[in-house]
């Protein structure tokens, strides 16, 4: 018998409610589950290629050419890459491609920095249609400045230099667009305060946007970088000398119209692939910040 003034469907309510609470735990549980189902599924979809890329390198040519085919060799050889690595220009390859890369990346951090500092920070007329006319750069195919981007590097006397490989690739579009917005999160009242210091213009780029846009920067940067290291219509176009070839480029002349060596093929695609993933791991925090903040603002 139920005691006078209590509730007789009391403790059905309380049982109902642990109920629910424990369908939502075991909900709960199997979402997480399935979440990390497919962060594992991708995972391996994105890793597969470069594992099999590298358990390639590492075959012999016979059991290259085998079938059906062997993904992971049971005698792995690193003949491939101590051939590539002696026998071919692939060291110079790689200094050309290192030093038109870090000349790419400074250049462009300089020369879009300023410029998005500029467009987010100054006033003048015409500010933002000539923001809008640099953005709708955007849209014209690469291809189409090819010969406009030759003509001027012959005119200058730049062809088969380091010059001309890095000149064409400074600035862009997209970077000024993307430090921009990130240069608008910034308070206005930290330029304020620097001002009333007596700081400059030049002097609030550089003591308070560039530190504080450092995730842009890196972002901005490994991109650069990836678009730099693995350019290959530019090279062509622009060098001449065997002196001056990058590492797209000789990793190409691999690949010839009736044989193609594939052990020195996939070990130089891997070689080359190394930097671009050791760069990403390094600037990874930096990169996903860049990417994220500058679409929040205020």
């Amino acid at each position: 018998m139920s005691r006078p003034g209590e509730s007789v469907g009391k403790p059905d309510g309380a049982n109902a409610q642990r109920s629910t609470r424990r369908r939502t735990t075991a909900w709960g549980s199997v979402r997480l589950a399935l979440l990390y189902l497919c962060v594992a599924v991708l995972t391996a979809i994105f890793i597969g290629p470069f594992v099999y890329l590298l358990a390639t390198s590492l075959k012999q040519t016979m059991v290259l050419l085998t079938y059906p085919p062997v993904i992971f060799p049971k005698n792995p050889t690193l003949a491939n890459y101590v051939q590539i690595l002696t026998k071919t220009q692939f060291p110079r390859w790689i200094l050309n491609s290192a030093v038109v890369s870090i000349g790419a990346v400074i250049g462009t951090l300089i020369v879009c920095s300023l410029a998005a500092y500029v467009f987010a920070r100054k006033r003048f007329p015409g500010r933002d249609l000539l923001y809008v006319l640099i953005l709708s750069t955007m849209m014209i195919p690469g291809s189409l400045l090819l010969i406009p981007s030759f003509l001027v590097i012959t005119r200058l006397g730049l062809v088969d230099t380091y010059p001309a490989l890095i000149l064409p690739s400074l600035g862009g579009p997209l970077g000024v667009f993307m430090l921009r917005q990130f240069i608008q999160t910034i308070p206005d009242e930290l330029d304020q305060a620097a001002r009333i210091d007596g700081c400059s213009d030049l002097g609030i780029y550089w003591r308070i946007i560039v530190p504080l846009t450092k995730p842009a920067l890196a972002t901005l940067a490994t991109v650069t970088a990836t678009w730099s290291w693995n350019a290959l219509i530019w090279p062509l176009v622009v060098t001449r000398s065997r002196e001056m070839v990058t590492l797209p480029m000789g990793i190409a002349m691999f690949q010839a119209y009736y044989q193609t060596d594939w052990g020195l093929l996939t070990a130089g695609g891997f070689l080359s692939v190394a930097p671009l993933i050791v760069l990403f791991l390094f600037f990874q925090r930096y990169f996903i910040q860049g990417l994220t903040a500058g679409g929040i603002k205020g």
